[in-house]
């Protein structure tokens, strides 16, 4: 693919600027490229995998409204998460890259089950879910049984983090949400950030993935 910046909506070239992520973005073309193509994509390396980055991929895959007359209100994009607090985060960044995108909004799982019933009140909002929601493998998976999180319209599906994930013993939960989601038809999107445990995290996450692109970070140039 030629080195030239992607195409990317009005809106996201907009926050770009207005934010500076245009600095750093050269650094990251290598890695966006290919979630842009719609290519499955297996990242390594030390790098965190920029949650701005990913949100502005992510944000450029899934269907965005201009107006609020044309926007969708469906879940279109799932982000796992090693913890509660790290999907606060990328709920967060995910917000501030859709700034110009008013009927875009991420949510969230990070509450414990006391306050479940908040957390499906937020989910569900009035009719209105989020397009984009964030959360570790048990706090997103305990949603789908219930028919609060529906996934018919997920087109990507993000896990950053795979190795901590792992080692932080969440293979069986991260299996079994990855059972639950579309990964046949959406858009499979894996992050590692450990280089010699690549053999390991295939070995969870490769039957989930179609022709994965692997893409490995460079240190130095990040």
């Amino acid at each position: 693919m030629p080195d030239q910046d992607p195409e990317l909506k009005p809106e996201l070239t907009r926050i770009i600027r207005t934010y500076g992520y245009d600095d750093d973005l050269p650094s990251y073309l290598p890695l966006m490229r290919p979630i842009l193509e719609g290519r499955d994509v297996f990242a390594q390396g030390p790098f965190p995998l920029s949650y701005y980055y990913l949100s502005i991929c992510i944000l450029q895959r899934i269907r965005t409204a201009s107006i609020p007359e044309e926007e969708y209100t469906s879940c279109q994009a799932i982000v796992v998460t090693p913890t509660p607090e790290l999907a606060w985060n990328m709920k967060n960044v995910a917000n501030q890259v859709a700034t110009f995108m008013p009927s875009i909004e991420a949510y969230a799982c990070r509450v414990s089950q006391d306050f479940i019933r908040e957390e499906e009140a937020g989910l569900q909002a009035g009719g209105r879910p989020p397009q984009i929601v964030t959360g570790s493998p048990w706090r997103i998976s305990r949603h789908i049984p219930t028919g609060v999180l529906k996934t018919d319209e997920v087109s990507i599906i993000a896990i950053d983090g795979v190795d901590d994930i792992l080692s932080r013993g969440l293979e069986d939960s991260l299996v079994d949400l990855l059972r639950r989601l579309p990964c046949e038809t959406a858009q499979v999107v894996v992050h590692s950030r450990s280089l010699k445990q690549w053999r390991e995290v295939w070995r969870v996450v490769g039957g989930f993935m179609k022709n994965a692109v692997r893409v490995w970070d460079d240190a130095e140039r990040i």
